[in-house]
């Protein structure tokens, strides 16, 4: 016990000791290239040494490698060891060390794999080139100082063995205003390679467009362009009809498009889930149509053959903003049907699951099938689902009319997408989240240094679920195989933070029946949870009712015995209700904190003092029953070290014949010492009070972050507890359920700092340590299943547990007495069998008392026959 509570600690604390020393650093060393490029003219060289001083916003700066006598036209890469990204940078100086000039034609850092040149400010005005001299003729170039300009842009290059081009191309920057500012030329791009091209005419915020015209015959085929502002956002190809994510510039293209590719802001972003079912992909091209409120008409980009399971995005570069975007609608494309399982809408930095409103009642999923029924031609979704299905008035007579009114024929809506009116488009918040990846580029985004952690950005659930993928399928599938508490807590906790506006997932052990009731899940998951156990117990009970009524068909063994404990009831369905109380009550808080009417208001308190109370009334049975009606006899035999590790010094046994407590209670304090039965009630509060946090709604990563360090406080408070009572009657319980707490502590605490980290689950290491702890712990309660399994097999077949319940009743009076050195059993009301006193029951007691005395017959002549003598009776 000390030795495991130590290494507990040492785990724990090492953890708070990892997580402080990551607070103090902020973030690990990045490394940050850079190259500077001598000019080709005359005296451009230089035969001294120079030190780059890479610095961020807040004033940390770090010195890159010296650059040792740049001669005409060399290209000298350099690299800084900060303790800030290249994200952050904000400064590259060069202090002049002699007169001597070096002449420096342009100054390049790379970022997302691509070189982005910087911006010589120490001339005025600014310039791409500068020099370096002490002399104090040119007081401008005794320090040579490169900024990022404000505008910068990244064109990825097509994989495709046609895709590069031998031509430069130079792109131009359009404002709102009408401003154009030319971009640093793209010499000769190759295929599958990034390029940026930057200017600093005017800001980030009020660019409108990009357009790249072509310089001759020769293609240049852009798979993806970024711009980045507070994130590297993809923009959208618009002289492609209709608008893609990708294009070519080429002038002897038989398509006068493509002779400049345009590419514009996106200004609505929509993600669409297909269904996971067998044929829900489609073999063809859907085109959305994004729709405003005043009727404009906005087409998307489009989604091509979309595949079974499949997360995908439709873009575009419309006139109005996300926040007026009124409905989305997807046509039938040919006969190939599409099941579309869920589509969220991007807006206000936070994104909303919308509701399919071409079927009735609305639903979360619909289908896209030209030979289907006539709602499925066209998917059509909204915000908001309809807030009740319109019922049918009374028909009124009414007189005849010779001819039926003619309907108003409704308002077309514009079939073609319109030039997007030039507005000013407004300055975006600052964010804190992770970058945008809906493109195939994997580059980081390139924020700005007056970031801010108040900015709100709504994360995918599917995206925290992946990271801890494999965990969280093995937990579930050991649900109930090894403990009914541990791993239903492990599957809650390493999931998803609940955003705003939308639902929370229910994995198969914390729902299993998986049911809705009137579009809510947590609803659901109650009625199906509640259902379950109550329908053990109402089954049980009409099979007990059965047992008691039906004497005359039941031999009088069962009419004598304890026939509830016989049937382990109520010991069944309570261990239902642990199996399913962490889904129970995940789902009666999200009904109490999120209710989307009174009725699931008050279904949610229900629950949740349903859920408070079995608990509560179990703890009173338990204290009033313990030890007057159940005691934990250990065992006088001598056993091994590890029989005692695996199974206990002991058994719970009941004290009383009539009723067997042990059975009907079994579930409950079995794993229990008898001092220490009422730790269930831990157990409980732990799983009620994981509940309350995980149904807190965040809408920030640093929100998240804060849920998970909440749930590792628990984790944490429970490990010690446990360490400090060491309730289990078998040992190794205990050291399982402390290497379990702390395994999960940590977890959630590396959960919390990667979140602290703006989120970005694909690349930070706490992230990936985390899944590896989850994962550990899934492997942890496979082993505990395993040695469960192990302790059960030894019980039953050695017969321990029924050995020591003898034991016990051995000690009522007038139950046993010695005859001969044979243990011969006397039928009075306090026997094993009590039998109550009636015509039947006294048929019974001879029965037993022929069989007992023919027993006792056997045994007497098996001792004589060994002496050699004979018996007669």
């Amino acid at each position: 016990k000390a030795t495991v509570s130590v290494l507990y600690w040492c785990l724990v604390m090492g953890t708070r000791a990892l997580l402080l020393a990551y607070i103090c650093v902020e973030v690990e060393a990045a490394t940050i290239a850079l190259r500077f490029t001598t000019n080709t003219v005359t005296y451009s060289d230089s035969p001294h040494t120079f030190t780059p001083t890479v610095s961020a916003a807040d004033g940390t700066s770090c010195n890159a490698t010296q650059i040792v006598a740049p001669g005409i036209g060399d290209v000298s890469s350099v690299t800084a060891t900060c303790s800030f990204s290249v994200e952050e940078l904000h400064q590259v100086r060069i202090i002049a060390p002699a007169t001597n000039a070096w002449n420096v034609l342009k100054a390049e850092v790379e970022v997302g794999g691509a070189w982005m040149q910087l911006w010589a400010v120490n001339h005025s005005p600014p310039n791409f080139s500068t020099f370096i001299d002490n002399d104090p003729v040119y007081p401008e170039s005794a320090e040579g100082i490169w900024e990022m300009l404000p505008i910068r842009a990244r064109f990825t290059t097509h994989t495709d063995a046609d895709s590069q081009s031998l031509f430069t191309f130079v792109p131009s920057f359009i404002s709102t205003a009408g401003v154009s500012c030319t971009g640093t030329s793209i010499p000769s791009p190759a295929q599958g390679e990034a390029y940026w091209s930057v200017g600093g005419c005017f800001n980030e915020s009020d660019l409108l467009r990009v357009d790249i015209p072509s310089p001759g015959f020769d293609a240049w085929n852009i798979e993806a362009a970024h711009v980045a502002g507070s994130t590297l956002l993809q923009w959208v190809a618009t002289n492609e009809v209709p608008p893609s994510l990708s294009t070519f510039v080429d002038t002897s293209s038989s398509a006068p498009q493509h002779a400049k590719a345009v590419f514009q802001r996106t200004t609505v972003k929509v993600k669409v889930l297909t269904a996971s079912a067998a044929g829900s992909g489609a073999a063809v091209s859907f085109e959305p149509q994004f729709i405003s409120q005043s009727g404009d008409v906005c087409k998307a980009t489009v989604i091509v053959n979309p595949a079974v399971s499949s997360t995908l995005w439709t873009l575009g570069a419309c006139s109005f903003a996300a926040e007026d975007l009124a409905r989305v609608e997807i046509d039938a494309n040919g006969n190939d049907g599409w099941d579309i399982a869920e589509l969220y809408v991007e807006a206000n930095g936070a994104t909303v699951q919308w509701w399919a409103t071409n079927v009735s009642p609305a639903k979360r999923d619909t289908t896209v099938d030209d030979d289907g029924l006539a709602e499925y031609k066209k998917a059509i979704f909204e915000r908001e689902a309809p807030t009740a299905v319109p019922t049918q008035a009374p028909r009124t007579p009414a007189p005849l009319t010779p001819f039926p009114p003619t309907p108003t024929p409704p308002t077309p809506l514009p079939s073609t997408l319109s030039p997007p009116t030039p507005l000013p488009l407004p300055t975006p918040a600052p964010n804190t989240a992770a970058p945008y990846t809906e493109a195939p580029s994997t580059s980081k985004a390139i924020p700005t240094p007056t970031e801010s952690n108040s900015t709100a950005h709504k994360f995918s659930q599917e995206e925290v679920i992946s990271s801890m993928g494999t965990a969280t399928a093995g937990v579930a599938a050991l649900g109930a195989a090894s403990g009914a508490g541990t791993a239903t807590r492990l599957v809650l906790v390493s999931g998803a933070c609940l955003r705003s506006g939308s639902s929370q997932s229910f994995p198969f052990p914390l729902h299993p029946t998986g049911i809705q009731v009137a579009g809510s899940v947590a609803a659901g998951a109650v009625v199906g949870n509640v259902s379950i156990v109550v329908g053990f117990t109402v089954l049980m009970r009409a099979v007990l009712g059965l047992l008691r009524r039906s004497g005359k068909l039941l031999s009088c063994i069962v009419e004598g015995a304890d026939t509830q404990g016989l049937l382990r009831f109520p010991s069944v369905p309570l261990f239902m209700f642990t199996l399913l109380y962490q889904g129970t009550t995940l789902a009666g808080m999200l009904m109490v904190l999120h209710p989307e009417n009174a009725g699931f208001l008050a279904g949610g308190v229900a629950t949740l003092a349903a859920c408070a109370c079995v608990p509560v009334c179990m703890f009173r049975v338990v204290v009033k029953d313990v030890p007057s009606k159940a005691v934990y006899k250990h065992d006088p035999e001598i056993m091994t070290i590890w029989k005692i590790l695996l199974c206990g010094p002991g058994e719970w046994v009941s004290v009383g014949e009539d009723v067997h407590w042990v059975n009907r209670y079994a579930s409950v304090t079995r794993t229990y010492l008898q001092k220490t039965a009422w730790f269930f009630v831990v157990e409980y509060g732990a799983a009620f009070t994981l509940a309350a946090i995980g149904a807190l709604e965040t809408e920030t990563w640093t929100g998240c972050g804060h849920t998970k360090l909440a749930m590792s406080v628990v984790f944490a408070v429970t490990g010690v507890v446990e360490a400090v009572v060491w309730p289990h009657a078998r040992p190794k319980d205990n050291v399982f359920q402390i290497i379990l707490q702390g395994l999960q502590c940590s977890a959630l605490v590396l959960m919390a700092v990667g979140f602290y980290s703006r989120g970005d689950i694909g690349t930070h290491w706490a992230h990936y340590v985390t899944e590896k702890l989850f994962l550990l712990s899934g492997i942890v309660l496979l082993v505990k299943a395993a040695t469960d399994a192990a302790a059960e097999i030894y019980v039953l077949a050695s017969g321990r547990r029924t050995r020591l319940q003898v034991l016990q009743w051995e000690k009522s009076p007038h139950s046993w007495n010695e005859v001969g050195g044979v243990e011969l059993q006397h039928f009075e009301p306090s026997s094993p069998l009590s039998i109550p006193e009636s015509p039947k029951a006294t048929r019974c007691k001879l029965t037993h008392v022929l069989h007992s005395a023919h027993s006792l017959y056997s045994l007497l002549d098996q001792q004589e026959s060994s002496h050699g003598e004979s018996m007669s009776l």
